[in-house]
């Protein structure tokens, strides 16, 4: 069951903002990302990738159930929510907030 935490669809992906916030390179991976991207869907699955990516670099030396259990929090995360509150945020894209705008 998904609840809402701090204005978030749910608590994994207000976790992912929160440990983005301080993480600049995350952060800047997904700026670059959005400014890369034609559509809001591609910067959406290319940050869900990145993430992924990144969970499954990091997790190869722990126990396959583990493993399991952090996919599973990872596939919870709202990317849809965060990549759109970025567009807003930064407007780098002018392309993608016009999507954003008429969506």
């Amino acid at each position: 069951m998904c609840v809402e935490h701090n204005g978030w669809k749910n608590y994994e992906t207000w976790a992912l903002v929160a440990h983005s916030d301080n993480d600049e390179s995350l952060t800047e991976q997904l700026n670059e990302i959005i400014n890369d991207s034609e559509t809001i869907g591609d910067a959406i699955v290319n940050f869900r990738d990145s993430v992924r990516d990144i969970l499954d670099e990091s997790t190869e030396n722990i126990p396959p159930m583990f493993q399991d259990i952090l996919r599973a929090g990872v596939d919870l995360i709202d990317y849809r929510q965060i990549v759109r509150g970025q567009i807003l945020a930064n407007k780098d894209n002018p392309q993608l907030l016009e999507q954003l705008i008429t969506d």
